[in-house]
């Protein structure tokens, strides 16, 4: 978890300061979507367990973050889920949210043909 005094700092960015890593994951309901580690620099390192055209379940362990600060960040195509209330409130009061695995983020908007 990245501490929220460094989310909301000026000194630091810790979206585009820290390590990244971008993978994208091709699914059936959602389409494209890519997923952001962000390990805390100077302490955070990314392992990921899978390999590119490898197929993850839901539930798979996909990677880890070692030592150190991290958060990850999805990105979805557009029009194609709607992000649950808590997290679109929090995130217009700058606040973090803690999820856990099985936690709903959002729902589908509707069927991808």
């Amino acid at each position: 978890m990245v501490n929220p005094i460094a989310v909301n700092s000026k000194y630091c960015n810790v979206f585009t300061e820290n390590k990244r890593t971008v993978s994208i994951i091709s699914t059936a309901q959602f389409g494209k979507v890519a997923f952001v580690a962000i390990g805390a620099t100077m302490v955070g390192s990314i392992t990921f367990v899978k390999e590119k055209g490898d197929y993850v379940q839901k539930g798979d362990e996909f990677g880890y973050f070692s030592f150190g600060g991290s958060t990850v960040v999805c990105v979805f195509e557009k029009d194609v889920i709607d992000i649950d209330s808590d997290l679109l409130t929090n995130s217009t009061k700058s606040l973090e949210t803690l999820v856990q695995v099985g936690m709903s983020l959002g729902v589908m908007k509707q069927k991808r043909s």
